[in-house]
Formats: structure tokens, sequence, C-alpha cells
């Protein structure tokens, strides 16, 4: 037993050592990489701003070329060329932005690389607020600015600041707004702001002979007391803010408080999409939910590839700090999200034209699948699913605005099949019914002849539904305003119109949608994409890009019930999706 036990030790010996013997022998010899002919480096030699290439930064040229004898340095700006040894570092600063060709040469050799040249911008930052925010007309709250300046070669600068309307020194000295001020110290000193919403300070710098490009810093001022915050959206461009105290409108569109406070939105930094038709604000967790229809809102062939679409859903904070990325659509163009409606803990959304699906709000990140129809999309409920909807909808029809009302869920429709149906979860089937059976919906279909609803809005405290209509002639476009018991007299286009909201001018608010001018087909327009509820006013809220702006202008409009008319409210901008946050806050 013992030779046996140490012929099994001897050849366990053997192995490891044939082995250990055969790795060394594998393992290639390290060898040196080659050294290009003609090769260099650089970095910035002032080690105050080595992190980034600005005018005027010493940079140092080094080679590491194999060739020996004359290198010759070609900056590519127009200065000298410059001849050197190989072991000699070349300091040149470029005076012009913009990206440069450097080019080495050794005897016959040369290399070129490219090397991009920043230009120096005064960057201005909010210090610390007391509070952690700046209130309007506050002399406790003021604020103060701090300037850099990158001066590589420590030029002579000359600082000139311009303030926005009603900003006074700590003193109360009033500055002239747009008007050039300069200081014995290059700054301003404490603000105090007399407006609310992003108040822009601008400064130019003069630096050597060079006029910079201007800096700006954009300071949100708080309100001195709560009120609820409507945010809306442009194609294209940043989520804005407007705060919601109780403000005239002036003949020229600007919102006034009885203080004479100025009401301006806010920039909040974040952009809303390409096409963000809805934005759905979520009090509890103070969540703006920020619907992306994408490139493709209207029809699109995508039959053969299924992979057109490019709309997603992003959360972001009431502040703007933070924002994630919730749905993420690399499949069917059609199953971009379009409307939108938050209920319980549950985010639910149209795509173009097949059903309604619900989300967790916690969802993040999460990708739809290039099938149209797929099961791995969490459907709510499905044109199939839903009674008389199976049955008159076989091809679906465009969807429109949807809500839940006292436990019943109004999905608008148009075009194959228009009006609103209503059903309640207990009706939605859950497969596809029989072909023989379309009963109605259990609480029935309301517009059912009116075509072209758009977007909703149920006021609980006074008793009203809000809804646009749109249609290709502009005969019956507006805004409307119904009880629940009206509506269901609302069977055609003569019962609709004594419910049509005007302007104190007697005018309906009339959308573009002719093709070509409404950014889509007259069958799908943008329209009035979405309306939002101040519920301590009742004012409904929307965007108006307006068939008729000598009658009513593009902008932000409302309807407001104490002067039973609709108001302008910020003109010019060309909004689709509107939202309240109806918890009173100070800014956001």
């Amino acid at each position: 037993m013992k030779t046996k036990k140490y012929i099994k030790q001897y050849l366990l010996i053997v192995l490891v050592g044939f082995f250990t013997i055969s790795c060394i022998d594998n393992i290639p010899e390290a060898q040196p990489l080659p050294v290009p002919d003609v090769d260099f480096t650089y970095m910035v030699v002032d080690e105050e701003f080595r992190s980034t290439f600005y005018i005027y930064s010493n940079i140092g040229f080094v080679s590491r070329s194999r060739l020996t004898g004359e290198h010759t340095w070609d900056f590519g700006d127009g200065s000298p060329i410059v001849t050197a040894g190989r072991n000699d570092t070349v300091v040149h600063y470029f005076s012009v932005a913009g990206l440069h060709n450097v080019t080495l040469t050794v005897g016959e050799r040369s290399q070129r690389l490219p090397i991009l040249i920043q230009d120096i911008v005064p960057i201005l930052t909010v210090d610390p607020i007391e509070g952690g925010m700046h209130i309007v007309l506050d002399k406790t709250t003021p604020v103060r600015l701090s300037v850099d300046l990158p001066n590589p070669r420590n030029l002579p600068a000359e600082f000139t600041w311009f303030f926005p309307a009603r900003t006074t020194d700590i003193d109360g000295v009033e500055f002239a707004a747009g008007q050039p001020y300069t200081f014995a110290d290059d700054n301003p000193g404490a603000l105090v702001f007399g407006n609310i919403g992003s108040q822009q300070v601008r400064l130019q710098v003069r630096l050597g002979d060079r006029l910079l490009q201007e800096g700006r810093v954009n300071i949100p001022i708080a309100y001195h007391s709560e009120v609820p915050t409507l945010y809306f959206a442009v194609r294209n461009r940043n989520i804005m803010a407007l705060k919601l105290p109780d403000f005239e409108i002036k003949p020229n569109g600007d919102r006034v408080t009885a203080e004479g406070i100025h009401v301006l939105p806010f920039d909040m930094g974040v952009s809303a999409g390409r096409t963000p038709i809805n934005i759905l604000f979520h009090e509890p967790l103070q969540q703006l939910y920020l619907l992306n229809a994408g490139t493709r809102f209207t029809f699109v062939d995508d039959s053969e590839f299924h992979n057109m679409g490019d709309g997603e859903i992003r959360v972001m904070s009431s502040d703007g700090s933070t924002v994630e990325r919730v749905m993420h659509n690399v499949g069917h163009a059609f199953n971009n999200p379009f409307d939108g409606y938050i209920d319980g803990n549950f985010l639910y959304f149209t795509n173009r034209n097949t059903g309604i699906v619900r989300l967790p709000l916690s969802a993040r990140n999460v990708t739809f699948p290039y099938r149209l129809d797929s099961h791995d999309i969490p459907w709510f409920v499905r044109n199939t699913q839903v009674p008389m909807l199976s049955y008159v909808l076989p091809y679906g029809a465009m969807n429109s605005g949807f809500l839940k009302v006292n436990d019943v869920w109004w999905w608008g429709k148009r075009w194959n099949a228009t009006g609103v149906f209503r059903f309640v979860e207990s009706d939605i089937f859950a497969s596809t019914p029989p072909a023989s059976g379309h009963p109605e919906p259990s609480s029935g279909r309301v517009l059912g002849n009116v075509p072209h609803t758009r977007s909703f809005a149920w006021d609980s405290q006074r008793g009203f539904m809000y809804f646009t209509v749109y249609s290709i002639d502009g005969a019956i476009d507006g805004l409307y305003r119904a009880t629940l018991s009206q509506m269901e007299g609302i069977t055609n286009s003569a019962t609709l119109l004594p419910f049509r909201l005007t302007t104190a001018g007697g005018h309906s608010v009339v959308p573009i949608v002719a093709s070509g001018r409404g950014e889509g087909t007259a069958d799908e327009p943008l329209a009035i994409t979405q309306l939002a509820l101040d519920r301590a006013t009742g004012n409904v809220y929307f965007g108006l890009r307006s068939a008729n702006p000598e009658q009513v202008p593009t902008g932000i409009h409302r309807f407001n019930p104490t002067t039973n008319n609709i108001e302008p409210v910020l003109l010019g901008v060309e909004v689709l999706g509107v939202s309240v946050n109806n918890t009173p806050t100070r800014l956001f």
C-alpha cells in the first residue's frame, strides 16, 4: 500500500513539473512596441489650466520620434514655423479657438495631429443661498454670484454686467433693465430680484483686446407664498414651469400680481423631447413624467422593419435635478407613447391606435420589443378586449386622451370609430371575444357622432368635463365644457356647439390641423394635445398652435370659470403637453 502511495505522489510531482515547465516555455518573451518614425505628444504646461486646452494656454509639445535630426513644428495657426532638437520641449499657445492641425516634420517624414482649442467664456455660478432659495423682494435671501474666468496669460480684464427688470442691490438701488454696469471689484455683490421665474444675469468680459463670448446664468426666484405650478413642453426645447399666483393678464400678455410682480417662466434645464404630446405630474412623488411620441407620430409604413420607433418616457424631479428613463421604444413606431394618465401606483399610456399600456410608476429602463402585437408589452387593454370596440375597431382607431371618472374609464377614439368609449375594468375580455358578440360597454359611449375628440380634463370639485374637438374644416373646433349628464345628450355637432367656450371677443380656439401646417396629416394633427386643471381656481390650461392667430394667438391659454372666458397666459410658444402640480409651493 505504501508503494502505491509513493508511486502516486511521484506521478503527481512529475505532472506538476511538466505542466509548470510547459507553461513557462509557452510564455512569449516581451517585445518592445516599435517606435514610430515621427510622433509627438502634448499637454498644457500651466498647472492651473491643465484640464482644458484654452486659448492663450501654454502647451508643451514633445517629440517621441525614432528619427533624429532637426525637428520642424508647424502649428497650423499662421504662427512662425519652429525648429528644435529631438529632446527639446516646444511651448506654444493658440490665440484663436477651434481645431488646429499640428505637424511635426523630421527629415522627409512627418506626422500631423489635431488639437481642439477652447475659447474662454466667463462661467457664472450662484453662491449658496440661505434657506436654499431666493424669495422675490426678500433682502434676507440675497443672491451673490461668483465668476470663474480662465486667464492663462494674466491679460487685463473688464467686466460689464446686465440685469433683468426690477433687480436691486441690497440697499434697494434699482438697476435699469438691459443697461451695462461696472463695479470696482468686478462683482455686483448682493442682489435682490423683484420678479419670479428664471431671472437671467449676463456678463460681458473684455480680455486684453478681445470681447469674449457672453456668460449667462438663470437664477430661479421663488414666490413669497405657496401656489401651484404649471409645467409645459415645447418640441425640442426644455421643460418650462410657471407659478400660478393670482395674476392679471395685461394687454401685452404680461402676467402681473397685485404687488406688481411679473410672473415669468422657469427653464427647468431638461429636454422635452421630439414630440412631447403629454406630460403628467404625480403630486405625492413630486415627479413629472415626460411622454415623447418621437419622430414618427402619424402613420408610417413600418411593416417591413418594425424598428422605426424612437419614443420614450422619462421622469424628472419637480426641480429638474434628477432625470431617469422609464421606457424606450426600439420597435414599431406605432408603439411610441402618446397620451397618458396616472392612477394609483401606475402610469397608463396609449400607443398610436392599438391599446393602453400599464407600467408601475417605479419602472425604469423598460425596452419595448419590435413587434406591434407583442405579448411582452404590458398591455392594460387593447381594442379587441373591450365590448363594442372589439367589433367596430377590427383594425383599430387613433387613440385620443383618456382618463378615469368615478371608477369608469373614458377612452377617446377618432377616425375608424369616433367618440369616447366608457368601460369598467371588469368589462375587459381576458382574450379576444367571439366574433358574434359586440355588446355596448357597460357605461356606454358618448360623443359617438362627434369627430375627433382629442383631450380631456375632469373637474370633480365643480362637476365639469372639459374636452377639445377638431375637424378638417374648423367648423366645430374648440374647447368644450359639460356636466356628465349633459354629455349624455351630445349626439352630433348640433348638440355639441352650445357647450363651446370662447374668448371675451367670442372667438373659439382653432388648432392647426391642415396637412403640412400641423406637422402631421390632417387626420392625425397634434392639435390641442392636453388639458391641465388648477384645482384651486378651476382654471383649465392648454397649449394652442393657432390656425387663426389674428383672432386667438398661438401660446398657452386658460379657461377662467370666474370670467367665463378663454384668456391668453403666455404667447408665442408652441406648447404641446401641459400639467399642473396642484401642491402649493414657493418654488417647485
